[in-house]
């Protein structure tokens, strides 16, 4: 199945290369949660860009990514649990049954694809 998140996501960026992830918020999210959250804090008039960013098994613990834009990103494997994810753009975001959301979260109604339902 991680084949397929891996295929899935490099597809994604192929297409809509002309709309990738900003590269800065890619790097301080990568950075560790704590910094993203202060970031974050630090930034509260910036609506973050991770739109095609491959965040497969990323641990997005805790993380705000309150109007984030995640369409077209790769989150098989991820952990979402306890992230904030009020406003998020998850239109073609992918992910599988391994993926942990936060509590009572339907990321099908946010316009994400489960990768399970498509086998």
């Amino acid at each position: 199945m991680l084949g397929i998140c891996r295929i899935l996501g490099i597809c994604f960026t192929i297409f809509f290369k002309h709309r990738m992830a900003n590269k800065e918020h890619l790097e301080i999210l990568k950075s560790g949660i704590d910094r993203w959250n202060a970031w974050r804090t630090e930034n509260a008039d910036v609506r973050p860009d991770l739109s095609g960013a491959d965040l497969s098994r990323a641990n997005l613990r805790q993380a705000d990514l309150h109007a984030v834009g995640l369409n077209r990103t790769n989150l098989c494997w991820a952990d979402l649990s306890g992230a904030s994810l009020s406003e998020a753009n998850l239109h073609g975001l992918i992910y599988n049954h391994h993926i942990r959301w936060p509590a009572n979260f339907d990321p099908a109604v946010r316009g994400a694809i489960n990768l399970d339902e498509l086998e």
